[in-house]
């Protein structure tokens, strides 16, 4: 809605009203709870460094597999999971990170994290029932610094069409370097989205 701030859709984790959080999300769709996650964001960022540069190595040893999809090259995954897309032009390497094998599975902090007692709080209140799980295994994503870039790297919309993976130009808009998120709906990625 027009006119909506950020300030609208947040509370502090230290000052949490499960009420006031449930009507936020009601109203809006959307809830954001300033520090959450504090208790696990160095303990996660940590082993997001040591999982990237263990697939760095993998890649580079060329111990690494070409992912497709309905005939559509995404990129390409080392043994640990971690997901490679076309770097950018100016980049280091001709890959770059988009998604780190680090996972619920594979990273207790990351669990620690979605199984946090406040973090279960606010989903319970949100949706009215004590009764929730863990979907999937969760995901961390990955943005490499990349001062030098050339453009923004990743896949285009136009691949879907070819299938071909390919660094993207640099006139998509915004800053050049990392990897770019097209717009999307998730619910395509989960076993029940064509249903």
């Amino acid at each position: 809605p027009k006119g909506v701030t950020v300030a609208d859709l947040e509370l502090q984790r230290d000052d949490l009203d499960l009420k006031r959080a449930k009507e936020i999300y009601d109203e809006f769709g959307c809830l954001m709870v300033r520090g959450l996650n504090r208790a696990y964001v160095e303990s996660i960022r940590k082993h997001a460094d040591e999982i990237f540069a263990q697939a760095v190595t993998m890649m580079e040893e060329g111990r690494l597999t070409e992912v497709v999809n309905d005939g559509m090259a995404l990129g390409w995954v080392t043994p640990d999971q971690t997901l490679f897309i076309p770097a950018p032009a100016g980049h280091v390497r001709n890959k770059q990170v988009m998604v780190l094998g680090l996972d619920y599975f594979t990273g207790a902090s990351m669990f620690q994290a979605a199984t946090d007692t406040t973090t279960l709080d606010v989903v319970q209140s949100l949706l009215g029932s004590p009764n929730i799980e863990l979907f999937s295994k969760g995901q961390c994503f990955y943005k490499e610094g990349i001062t030098q870039a050339q453009s923004a790297g990743g896949i285009e919309g136009s691949m879907l069409e070819t299938g071909a993976v390919k660094d993207v130009s640099s006139t998509v808009g915004g800053k050049v370097g990392g990897n770019p998120k097209y717009l999307h709906q998730d619910s395509a990625y989960f076993m029940f989205g064509k249903q």
